[in-house]
C-alpha cells in the first residue's frame, strides 16, 4: 500500500517537465509496472499517445470555432461522415 501513496505525478521525474502531466496524472500504474518494473516510471509510449490524442482534440475544438466550419455547418454542406475536412485541419 505504501508505494501507491507516493504514486502521484509530482513524484515521477519523467513527468515533471511534461506539459500534459496533470491530464494523465502520470499514467497507469499497471502499465508502468509492466514496462519498467516500477510504478514511478511511466511507459513513454503511453505518454506520447496521450499527448497526441490531446493535441488532436484541441485542434478539433479550435477548428470548430473557425468561420469556414460554421458557414459549412449553417449551409448544411458539412456531413458527419466528411472526414476529409477533419484531415485537412490535422
Amino acid at each position: 500500500r505504501g508505494r501507491f501513496l507516493d504514486n502521484h505525478v509530482g513524484k515521477k521525474e519523467a513527468c515533471l517537465p511534461c506539459w500534459a502531466q496533470y491530464l494523465c496524472a502520470g499514467g497507469c500504474a499497471a502499465n508502468a509496472e509492466a514496462y519498467s518494473g516500477s510504478i514511478l516510471q511511466p511507459n513513454p509510449q503511453e505518454c506520447r499517445l496521450l499527448k497526441k490524442r490531446t493535441e488532436c482534440a484541441l485542434a478539433l475544438m479550435t477548428w470548430h470555432e473557425q468561420p469556414a466550419y460554421i458557414e459549412m455547418k449553417e449551409n448544411k454542406k458539412l456531413e458527419a461522415s466528411n472526414t476529409e475536412l477533419v484531415a485537412e485541419i490535422l
